[in-house]
């Protein structure tokens, strides 16, 4: 029997327990077990584009068992860089309300202002989010270092990430050559500035390990939802009709309740969501709304 997938792959950094995803750590880790630092090209040469789609599908579900299958480090590389990428129409790694503040410390000519700059900007960001760009760019500054044998400068690093980990609000054609400069501009000088503004952040504690997979693959319920799910609960049980057997229905004496339900007091959004509840109602009992929609 097909079991369907934690869908682990589309989840933010925010939703795996506080920890930093281990779809980032797994893969960074395997990369640095086959030696990816020494391969020309790391994170610009493709891989295999049917085996990326095959590693995507098993981290969706969770954990590679066998890493042996996977043995291109560009497929995996450029399976770290889809899971960014799928990010990015949504909410970037780097999140658009910190866009313009990485743009200001780009600009910084003072070194030292750069990196409080960018320290200032991410300390803005939740603490899981903070903990995978520190673990993404200490990775990525050991590629950097070994640039005389992979080819990989923080130029060419930059051109590879920045669209896969920031993009600005205006995504017409004329702004997105300057956009992309800009892009470029601040992972490169994030690359050259890297050390100073992670090497004080700990990650060694934010690894999941197994015995935290179980509970991160219950789907984590988003906090705007909870304010709507305790409303739909109220209204339901301000509907509420008592349950009748289906045996009653043959019952000549029994007559199916019609009853109106009658609200005096309700917000707009109850109004709205509840437009949606008289179907499940499990009667012909329909709502009525007593006064306008406050």
């Amino acid at each position: 029997m097909n079991r369907r997938a934690p869908r682990f792959f589309s989840r933010q950094p925010e939703q795996f327990g506080g920890k930093i995803p281990f779809i980032v750590t797994d893969i960074i880790d395997e990369l640095r077990k086959q030696n990816a630092t020494d391969a020309e090209g790391i994170f610009r040469l493709s891989g295999s584009a049917a085996q990326v789609t095959e590693l995507l599908l098993e981290l969706d579900s969770g954990r590679v068992k066998d890493w042996s299958k996977y043995n291109s480090v560009h497929t995996i590389a450029c399976t770290l860089k889809k899971y960014f990428r799928e990010m990015i129409p949504n909410y970037p790694l780097f999140p658009h309300s910190i866009y313009g503040d990485l743009q200001d410390a780009s600009n910084q000519a003072n070194k030292q202002i750069m990196i409080e700059k960018y320290k200032a900007s991410f300390e803005k960001l939740s603490k899981p989010r903070q903990l995978t760009i520190a673990y993404l760019f200490k990775y990525i500054l050991e590629i950097e270092e070994n640039k005389a044998k992979n080819k990989m400068n923080a130029v060419n690093l930059a051109i590879v990430f920045s669209q896969n980990l920031l993009c600005s609000l205006d995504t017409s054609k004329e702004a997105t050559l300057i956009n992309n400069a800009i892009q470029n501009k601040i992972i490169q000088t994030l690359i050259d500035v890297g050390h100073q503004v992670f090497d004080d952040i700990n990650t060694d504690g934010a690894i999941l390990t197994d015995d935290d997979m179980p509970i991160i693959a219950i789907p984590p319920v988003p906090k705007s939802d909870i304010e709507k799910f305790i409303m739909l609960r109220d209204i339901r049980r301000r509907s509420y009709i008592p349950y009748i057997p289906a045996d009653m229905f043959r019952d000549p004496r029994f007559v199916r309740p019609t009853r109106t339900v009658v609200f005096d007091k309700v917000t707009k959004k109850e109004k709205d969501t509840n437009m949606k509840l008289n179907e499940g109602l499990g009667s012909t009992d329909q709502i009525v709304w007593n006064n306008s929609a406050v």
